[in-house]
């Protein structure tokens, strides 16, 4: 990369943002590289002062200046611009789009094909629409399918679904790290002393016989912070992987790199190396930092570009890689997965990547993301695959406050990590501060490495109660996450279930607007330490209703999830219907709106306010929303990174149809220029909501 007279660093920094901001997907050509040096004292100028609106106007004169690049080269022949957007509008895209403009170029699809279907009735059906197997994995039975030009991906994957021998057929989404770079003003690893990992380590620092694996960018294997703590393949494991005839891997030492089809994944991004150093940077030797652990072996499998960017099929065939090691006997505990797909897109072929993982006995630790939005409303994978042995990890800011970007979710975001300012390596053999959920993900990771080199014998459900039930509870992740709770490493290695230190109970699912006669699945996660904790010698957990009955929750697998199912009958039908969760661990009471049926209401719709409130240091703000639907009064949830946090009314304080919010001098963490987004949602706890 040329730098037109910024030094290396600054220019790989100015690039990394940018590319993440306008979401370029190819590394930036030469004359883009003179228009972010243009622009590059503006962007590090407004990250320094956390000014949103000076990061805006970097950002409008960036776009405008690569959409007029775009034109005058496009002008010339021979000139064409790798065009991943390619218009003035890139910026404001959102990602749902951004994902379908990138399938349009990608116009592949990721094909699951029924159990004993006949490789010739595959390829019949490959040659009959025009289209080619690239790639396949063979453990998941998946196979990445090019189409013919022209040949539309939601057509192609509409054609294909209608085959009697196909079970699946989707999009090879586009994925993308979950991390955001900042240049913070703390000083010091202070991630690690509020996880308390200091007082972890008078237990266990790691072990060299504990392995996770690193899903990323890759790995600067040579890094002098990492190098003695990363995997190398011993003797005892042979050669060699292939995820298909067509495509192995040969000369395996420190992983593999499925966006290239090579043996070699160093890092050529930096955000892998980043999440590698926070798990396990070696402790104690004078140099850099140290990780949670000090000792440990990290595996890696790269998927992702240069600009952070990859496909999903290339994301499945590194889980796939790793569960493949785990089998070969390879001590493999936890995969950490600080990306996402983007747009929210679901996918069956993740889900069953996920549960493969969880076959092997592998946990698998997901970044909640960095959008500031509600994972329980809007969905993001893979942190809110439905899946026992994964944990979905919001970030926190020193202050013991969720950090702005985090994405949140009482009912999908398990717990809460370190993820502001961070410091930890990067390629190069230097080091660097980063944000993000990406940041809080590895502290998670590294804690389920020490628990294990504490005691080998445990398995994935007794890391991630355990990483649950220990954790330290703060009022900032109460109603934002599953558990309530920051991990503790210190918390986590010296729970004791004898001493019923860590009970938790925590509902997990519960319909929202269930309807008479239709069957519903109950959730909850009932732990104490590293084992479930319910009634009848751990078994069963009880839910009853405030219409009157009760149901039993069993839990079959014995993982601390009890469940069961409740269908509603027109004896439920009734103003509000409560939910107590009952278990040794204690009681949770949610409610839902009332069972429909003939003239009952619908729940209110969300509202959104969508415009920006913009504060000097001494003005005053205000906006009033409205909510449609259903009937009041209706408890409004407020979200917004110009308070920093989500101020939440107190139980008992709901609104009527027209709420006013106000914005001042006085909210607490008051950050100027930056969006407020309102919404109205039903209240569990604290509005009674009536029926017509």
């Amino acid at each position: 990369m040329r730098t037109w007279g910024l030094d290396t660093s600054t220019a790989l920094r100015c690039s990394h943002y940018a590319s993440h901001y306008v979401h370029l997907r190819h590394p930036l050509p030469t004359r883009l590289d003179r228009t972010i040096a243009a622009v590059c004292p503006l962007i590090l100028v407004s990250i320094r002062k956390r000014s949103s609106w000076l990061l805006k106007i970097a950002m409008t004169i960036l776009v405008t200046l690569l959409h007029t690049d775009a034109h005058a080269r496009t002008a010339s022949p021979g000139n064409a611009v790798p065009d991943a957007v390619g218009t003035a509008e890139m910026a404001h895209f959102s990602r749902h789009e951004l994902n379908k403009r990138m399938l349009q170029d990608n116009n592949e699809l990721i094909i699951k094909f029924k159990s004993n279907v006949p490789h010739g009735a595959m390829s019949a059906l490959h040659e009959s629409l025009g289209s080619k197997k690239t790639k396949a994995i063979k453990s998941l039975a998946l196979q990445r399918v090019q189409l013919r030009k022209g040949y539309s991906v939601r057509q192609a994957a509409e054609d294909y679904r209608k085959s009697q021998i196909v079970e699946y057929a989707e999009p090879n989404f586009l994925v993308t790290a979950t991390r955001t770079p900042n240049d913070s003003e703390f000083n010091g690893q202070w991630g690690l002393k509020k996880i308390d990992a200091p007082a972890a380590w008078d237990s266990s620092i790691g072990s060299d016989q504990v392995v996770v694996g690193v899903i990323d960018t890759g790995i600067d294997y040579n890094h002098p912070d990492l190098a003695d703590n990363v995997w190398r393949r011993p003797a005892s494991v042979p050669d060699g992987y292939s995820d298909d005839e067509n495509n192995s891997y040969a000369n395996i030492v420190y992983g593999i790199n499925t966006n290239n089809g090579t043996s070699n994944p160093m890092d050529d991004n930096g955000h892998g190396t980043h999440v590698a150093g926070i798990i396990g940077a070696t402790g104690n030797n004078f140099i850099g930092v140290s990780g949670a652990n000090w000792s440990i072996k990290i595996l890696t499998c790269k998927f992702l570009d240069v600009n952070g960017y990859g496909y999903l099929f290339d994301a499945l065939a590194c889980l796939d890689f790793v569960r493949e090691m785990k089998e070969r006997g390879v001590n493999l505990v936890a995969t950490n997965n600080s990306w996402e797909i983007e747009g929210g897109f679901e996918s069956s072929a993740l889900l069953d990547a996920v549960e493969a993982q969880r076959v092997a006995g592998i946990l698998f630790v997901a970044s909640a993301g960095n959008d500031s939005s509600d994972n329980d409303r809007i969905a993001r994978y893979p942190a809110t695959i439905d899946k026992p042995n994964l944990i979905s990890v919001a970030a926190m800011e020193i202050s013991d406050i969720m950090a702005q970007f985090s994405n949140y979710g009482r009912r999908t975001v398990h717990i809460g990590a370190p993820g502001q300012s961070i410091i930890s390596s990067y390629i190069g053999g230097t080091y660097e501060y980063l944000s993000g959920t990406s940041m809080a993900a590895p502290h998670v990771t590294g804690v389920a490495a020490l628990l294990k080199a504490q005691d080998m014998s445990r398995d994935w459900v007794a890391l991630k109660n355990r990483i649950l039930s220990g954790g330290k509870a703060f009022p900032s992740l109460h109603d934002m996450t599953i558990s309530g709770r920051l991990v503790n490493a210190y918390g986590s290695m010296a729970c004791s279930s004898t001493l019923l230190n860590a009970p938790l109970l925590t509902v997990l699912k519960f319909p929202t607007a269930p309807v008479a006669g239709t069957a519903y699945p109950l959730a909850a996660l009932s732990i104490n330490c590293d084992r479930p904790y319910g009634f009848d010698n751990d078994a069963e957990a009880r839910v009853t209703l405030s219409t009157g009955g009760s149901i039993t929750l069993k839990d079959d697998d014995r993982d601390g999830i009890y469940t069961g199912t409740w269908t509603p009958t027109s004896d439920h039908l009734s103003d509000v219907v409560r939910l107590t969760f009952t278990s040794p661990a204690g009681s949770e009471t949610v409610a839902t709106p009332s069972v429909k049926g003939k003239g009952f209401f619908t729940a209110p719709t969300v509202v959104t306010n969508d415009s920006y409130i913009f504060l000097n240091h001494q003005a005053y703000g205000s906006v009033t929303l409205s909510a449609t639907g259903g009937a009041p009064p209706v408890y409004l949830e407020l979200t917004g990174r110009s308070i920093g946090n989500r101020i939440i009314p107190q139980p008992g304080r709901c609104f009527e149809r027209h709420p006013v919010i106000r914005f001042g001098k006085g909210c607490p963490g008051q950050g100027y220029g930056q969006p407020v987004d309102v919404r109205s949602r039903l209240c569990e706890d604290c509005c009674h909501v009536r029926g017509d």
